[in-house]
């Protein structure tokens, strides 16, 4: 029996793994409706990534709190239902005067590290992750507002670039503190896609955003740790830039796109990192509907029994029966 650190390795690199590594990626409300039995059924059948344990001082946990809440970069969040993430409502950066004098929470970056140092030693035979992704895109919409900065893309204006020179800033001191560690990759969340198409043009992409990638993601891979990447909708004009910059493990919406391409152009080059149609199986199919979209993940994506990372990131919509078995089918009939 291989370790779960193993495991993920060799999936990772298209080596045999002795099972397909399994992770569950549920919302708050579901553990809040189906508690302990979430919960067991949950650890049951995960076998895959882990997370250091520690008290994270830039935590936004309490975006899944009803009511509203201000975090450490003077974000401010308006949340209706316990368990999911509430909108940004607040955006320090809106005005253009703001810009200048605005800082990141940066200082409070490596607060309890020696905490994140002694997990990794508890838990070094699993396959662990850093906590709280890099999310340049999605940090961006949040200090400045999603329409005033998309008019920022479209004019490259000066605050665009002062912009992401801040949230550049901050990600770099972060990725510092988790390359100091033994965690064993990095994990990156930015949704590019709608349901058909990305939010903006590759030409935009390729000049104003891929440049981070690439440095960030070189420096994690020049670490000898691995790239993680999720983002929901329609992107597959965008992961082969990603792939180059250095994405290991990438975690998309496939059922928005089309699985056949994305098996054609993709399947032995990354691993995909699940996952199930959480729009409509998921919340809305059958356990046979669910055993059926297992079966052609395992069909298009894995190569030498790797390439494929068993995924269920359920809401609580879904029937609890569904739940399970997007997480007991991946390993079992």
């Amino acid at each position: 029996m291989m370790t779960e650190k193993e495991r993920v390795i060799r999936t990772l690199t298209f080596d045999h793994p002795d099972m397909l590594p399994v992770q569950s990626w549920a919302l708050d409300s579901v553990e809040l409706k189906y508690g302990k039995r979430f919960t067991q059924m949950r650890d049951k059948y995960c076998n895959g990534l882990a997370f250091p344990d520690y008290d994270n001082p830039l935590s936004d946990w309490q975006r899944t709190l009803v009511g509203d809440y201000t975090d450490a970069w003077g974000i401010g969040w308006r949340n209706y239902k316990a368990g999911i993430y509430g909108e940004a409502k607040f955006h320090p950066l809106e005005n253009d005067a703001a810009i200048d004098t605005y800082k990141s929470p940066k200082d409070r970056i490596w607060e309890n590290f020696d905490q994140i140092v002694q997990s990794c030693k508890e838990k070094k035979d699993k396959f662990l992750l850093s906590h709280w992704a890099i999310d340049l895109f999605e940090r961006m919409q949040h200090l400045r507002g999603v329409e005033q900065l998309f008019i920022d893309i479209m004019e490259e204006s000066n605050e665009f670039f002062k912009i992401r020179d801040i949230v550049y800033d901050f990600y770099e001191e972060w990725l510092k503190r988790w390359l100091a560690t033994d965690v064993d990759g990095v994990v990156f969340s930015d949704d590019w896609g709608t349901q058909i198409s990305t939010l903006i043009s590759p030409v935009k992409f390729k000049t104003l955003f891929l440049p981070m990638y690439r440095e960030l993601m070189g420096r994690i891979k020049r670490a000898g740790k691995y790239v993680f990447m999720h983002s929901d909708g329609y992107i597959v004009n965008f992961m082969p830039d990603l792939i180059e910059a250095g994405v290991d493990a990438f975690n998309v919406q496939v059922w928005c796109m089309n699985v056949d391409e994305l098996s054609e152009k993709f399947r032995g080059k990354i691993t995909f990192w699940g996952e199930l149609n959480r729009q409509k199986e998921l919340p809305f199919g059958t356990v046979e509907d669910i055993r059926r979209c297992v079966n052609i993940m395992k069909d298009k994506f894995m190569y030498n029994g790797g390439g494929l990372i068993g995924v269920s990131a359920p809401g609580d919509e879904c029937p609890f029966e569904n739940i399970e078995a997007g997480l007991r089918l991946w390993n079992n009939d």
